[in-house]
């Protein structure tokens, strides 16, 4: 098990200045849930708390294409996110959970990752996002 500083050693957690949210729990045609937080606002300092307290478990698989997440038939109770952490000088970190699948991309390579208690992390992680985007948007 790793820690995001240890996956990702380059990226200075403490230097990120946003965070760019994107959640789906519904099938088309209803839109994406997203929202941007920037370091100063409120809840930015929450979603890190929530990344940099976890460890994670590479996957055997190393590397994927990301090709490898772009199918999925909806089922009722199904979620996607994206969290991208973005650095000013435009380098970035993204975690995707594709429907209980979790993987990081960073340097142009997307790598499976696991974490402990993934499914409570995976739906806690949703409501965060859901609770931002609605307080985001009666701003």
């Amino acid at each position: 098990m790793e820690t995001l500083d240890t996956l990702y050693p380059a990226f200075c957690l403490a230097d990120c200045q946003r965070i760019d949210l994107i959640a789906d729990n519904s099938p088309y045609p209803v839109p994406m849930r997203k929202v941007t937080l920037q370091s100063v606002q409120q809840g930015f300092r929450e979603v890190m708390e929530l990344l940099e307290g976890r460890s994670y478990r590479r996957s055997a698989l190393r590397r994927i294409s990301d090709r490898l997440l772009k199918g999925h038939t909806w089922r009722e109770g199904d979620f996607r996110w994206d969290i991208n952490l973005r650095w000013k000088d435009g380098r970035s970190l993204l975690l995707r959970n594709f429907f209980g699948r979790l993987s990081w991309h960073g340097g142009g390579v997307w790598h499976p990752v696991s974490t402990n208690d993934q499914k409570a992390f995976l739906q806690q992680t949703l409501d965060l996002i859901l609770r931002l985007e609605g307080e985001s948007r009666a701003d």
